[in-house]
């Protein structure tokens, strides 16, 4: 069905020899362009006599300008008093889609005259936006679908220029790889016949009315010029920027916003699909100028009247301007990656679950995701609103299409920087005053997204399951003061619930080092040991303070302390300078946000309670938090406060099955690293890798090396079955499985206790055992993720640990000697892999009452 929802006619009272434009808004399928169906008469008055003369039916095209709109032009015409002959013209149009008019205008030309010295208006967009206006949504017309375009294939422009008299003279240029800019030829399209016959006639008219009234009239020019050029294949390695200028009688001349395009390896066997906001937002910027100039010429041509188009190019304008202000718009050199892959990069939109669909089915099926420094989730704005939770495809969210696609294809998965941005600022205290400023979505909002198993969210995909924990907690203590009636501390709440802790573009200057873990990953080949990342047109602050690139901070939350704490330490030490640099970020917050919202602090000192105390706070608070019968006792120190203590019901059976990330490379402080997770355990298994900086900004080749190993690494996966469930719970190497069955067997005695467990760094998990005089238990102990496992005897009860053997890795007997009866207490601590870890133990004894397990923090005078 077809409907012709709005037409805007400018000028609404045409003048003599003033063109006029038509736009229309044109929803619902048909083939080819709809067309501007122009008829009219020109009638001479005089004292005894009047001829009149007709002209047209002419169907002018009418081109696409956006996804719904069309534009079309109808020359300036004549109209006069004169002293013996008047000249009065009538117009009327109509709009055609496939054969059928669906509108009807007309008006009559008033004889009073008008200056016209506008600016013209010159469109270039890709040619194919003739027949697929859909190319406006996913790229603003000004690349082919994808971004990218083959190696060799030349690729063809329309090229559109307005004006309020007209086009003296149009010219194309192009650029590669940011070269010098190339004049391409020009020339005249064919859309253009229907506007030149229906001119011919009208200044056939012309002559003939003039030797009626013997006065020579001016001649009918056109106010639209249609061109087409085409810019000449290019070779991998490289993109291509391109624009179009015209000219009119006036000499003014207009530059077109400007286009571009990635050249990509179409050929190549692995296709990778490129979620990349950043693309759209550096090309706006870019255009920022030109969007200026556009919007001053639509109103000195009196086109501001045409609202939608005139608010569309003034919000593009101020987007712009924030985002230059902004200063970390970075461009993506996706060329680079294009050498070697078949790319296809898109903004985050509903759409994108149809290039999930098969080949045959018109999608792209592609075999590897790259999701690109999507940092913002404004769910105030759709176009700034890049959390694919938020993102809806009939039913589901974009984020559950595309776990569901990597887990059933086995596509490899690549997060780079801000991906996992969680800022939601409280501007009160019920949910509908919480305004979403980064992707939370894909860190989580509760404890069911803790789920390793049947994932929710890509904190879980990227291996980093744990890091929705931290969110709960801080937003629990944020409502616990809410509920207060103390205004002070109801505002604290809203502080708390404010601070992020996923905090992206903190700036650090060290190299990165591959860790243990990263020795010999595929990831990681023809690395050196020792390497930087450079991101070039850094902001000068950064520049002067010696720092080459930026990076996430917060995913050490999943880290054990010896990285964790260096981290926070290096932030709080270096945190003045960080604050500075961080109001580039919220600025660009700021201006988007402030008309909205206020927040309880301004966004630069809720970043700064974030770095100051907040990261350390909440990762302290659950590394040496207590746990008894999946509950957490968690007690969170909150500076110049007294602590807040709250409890949560958690069921942490799927964390036990989690196979830990490796941590691959990272930098001396702690700020940047390469994490690498391998599902290879799982029938629908896939592999991930989360870089905390954004690698794709950089033109090095250990950036475009690391990209490019991982893409080859995340898209070999292979289902390996080297680990089982130990005890239907805890999932451990087989090999340390079957070490552990066999332990038991030697051991002699009952088995009192076999369960999963969860071991916390700086406090105890401790076990509870109801003993007699001089009783001998063997405690053995499983955990994949602990190197080595600690014990200590609390608690009154003289005992005394008589023996611990290694028995291999990840597997200890811990013998202990009770010298009295009662209620004896053990603590097992972890030297862990991750801040929470899982274990399994088993206790086998004689005569002895059944153990309660629970996870404390020992008190000062315990040993």
């Amino acid at each position: 069905m077809v409907e012709v929802k709005e037409v805007v006619q400018v000028p609404t009272e045409p003048k003599a020899y003033q063109p006029v434009f038509i736009f229309a808004k044109i929803c619902g399928n048909f083939t080819g362009l709809p067309r501007l169906r122009v008829n009219g008469t020109i009638k001479v008055i005089g004292p005894l006599l009047e001829h009149q003369y007709q002209f047209g039916p002419r169907n002018l095209p009418m081109i696409p300008i956006s996804r719904f709109w069309y534009l079309s032009a109808i020359p300036g015409l004549p109209a006069r008093n004169g002293t013996v002959y008047d000249i009065r013209t009538y117009v009327d149009y109509y709009i055609v889609v496939d054969e059928t008019e669906y509108y009807h205008g007309s008006y009559e030309v008033s004889p009073l005259n008008v200056t016209l010295l506008a600016p013209p208006i010159a469109f270039a967009s890709i040619y194919d936006v003739l027949n697929n206006t859909e190319l406006f949504e996913e790229t603003l017309g000004l690349s082919p679908t994808g971004w990218r375009v083959a190696e060799g294939y030349e690729v063809k422009i329309l090229i559109v220029a307005i004006d309020d008299r007209t086009i003296k003279d149009m010219s194309f240029e192009y650029s590669i790889s940011g070269g010098s800019w190339n004049m391409a030829p020009v020339h005249r399209d064919p859309l253009m016949d229907e506007f030149e016959a229906l001119s011919d006639r009208l200044n056939q008219i012309i002559g003939y009315i003039e030797d009626i009234i013997g006065i020579d009239l001016p001649e009918i020019p056109l106010p639209i010029k249609i061109c087409n050029a085409v810019i000449p294949g290019t070779t991998l390695g490289n993109y291509v920027m391109f624009r179009a200028n015209a000219t009119d009688i006036n000499n003014k001349e207009t530059t077109s916003l400007m286009g571009f395009y990635y050249i990509i390896n179409e050929t190549a066997p692995i296709r990778v699909l490129v979620l990349d906001p950043n693309v759209m937002m550096w090309l706006i910027q870019r255009n920022m100028e030109n969007l200026l100039n556009r919007l001053k010429a639509l109103a000195e041509n009196k086109l501001s009247n045409y609202i939608e188009l005139f608010r569309n190019v003034a919000n593009m304008t101020s987007l712009a301007d924030a985002l230059r202000r902004f200063a970390h718009v970075k461009f993506h050199h996706w060329e680079l990656l294009g050498k070697y892959f078949n790319l296809y990069i898109t903004y985050p939109r509903p759409f994108v679950a149809d290039l999930l669909k098969p080949l045959d089915e018109g999608g792209f099926e592609p075999h590897a995701i790259l999701l690109s420094n999507m940092w913002l989730g404004l769910n105030i704005t759709e176009l700034l609103n890049w959390d694919l939770k938020d993102i809806k495809v009939n039913d589901e969210s974009l984020l559950d299409k595309l776990i569901e696609y990597v887990k059933n294809y086995h596509a490899g998965l690549i997060a780079t920087h801000g991906t996992l941005s969680d800022w939601v600022v409280w501007a009160g205290c019920s949910s509908d005053q919480h305004y979403k400023i980064g992707v939370r979505g894909h860190v989580g909002n509760s404890l069911a997204d803790v789920n390793p198993i049947n994932e929710t969210t890509l904190s879980s995909m990227l291996g980093l399951p744990i890091l929705p924990v931290w969110e709960v907690v801080r937003d629990t203590v944020a409502r616990v003061l809410c509920r207060s009636e103390d205004l002070i501390l109801q505002t604290l709440g809203l502080i708390i619930g404010s601070m992020p802790l996923q905090i992206p573009y903190v700036p650090f200057n060290q190299s990165l080092r591959i860790t243990t873990s990263g020795i010999n990953h595929p990831v990681l080949e023809g690395i050196p040991d020792e390497f930087y990342i450079e991101i070039p047109d850094m902001p000068d602050i950064l520049v002067e303070h010696g720092y080459r690139a930026y990076t996430e901070v917060g995913w050490q939350l999943s880290m054990p302390s010896a990285i964790a704490y260096i981290t926070w330490w290096w932030i709080n030490q270096t945190r003045p300078l960080i604050w500075r640099i961080l109001n580039n970020v919220t600025f660009l917050i700021h201006n988007m946000t402030g008309d909205v919202f206020t927040p309880p602090k301004s966004f630069n000192n809720l970043l700064n309670e974030s770095l100051r105390w907040g990261l350390l706070s909440f990762y302290k608070s659950i590394v040496s938090m207590n746990i008894t019968d999946r509950v957490l006792h968690i007690r969170v120190q909150i500076p110049n406060r007294e602590p807040i203590d709250i409890t949560i019901n958690f069921d942490f059976n799927r964390l036990l099955q989690y196979s830990p990330i490796k941590l691959v490379a990272l930098s001396k402080n702690g700020l940047a690293g390469i994490v690498t997770y391998d599902k290879y355990w799982d029938r629908n298994g896939y592999r991930a890798v989360y870089f905390s900086f954004e690698l794709e900004a950089s033109t090095s080749w250990i950036a475009e090396r690391l990209l490019r190993n991982s893409i080859n690494w995340v898209t070999t996966w292979e289902y390996l079955d080297i680990t089982e469930l130990l005890g239907g719970i805890v999932r451990v190497p087989k090999e340390l499985a079957n070490s552990f069955r066999q332990a038991m067997e030697k051991i002699p005695g009952k088995t009192l206790l076999s369960d999963g467990l969860l071991l916390v760094e700086e406090g105890y998990t401790v076990l509870e055992l109801n003993v007699k005089k001089d009783t001998s238990l063997n405690l053995l102990m499983a955990s994949s993720m602990a190197d080595k496992i600690n014990v200590t005897l609390l608690g009154e009860v003289s005992a005394e640990i008589c023996g611990l053997t290694n028995i291999t890795s990840g597997l200890i007997n811990i013998t202990i000697w009770a010298h009295e009866e009662g209620i004896l207490k053990i603590g097992l601590r972890a030297d862990p892999e991750a801040s929470i870890n899982s274990g399994y133990i088993a206790i086998k004894s004689a005569d002895l009452q059944p153990p309660s397990i629970s996870i404390i923090t020992p008190s000062a005078n315990e040993i």
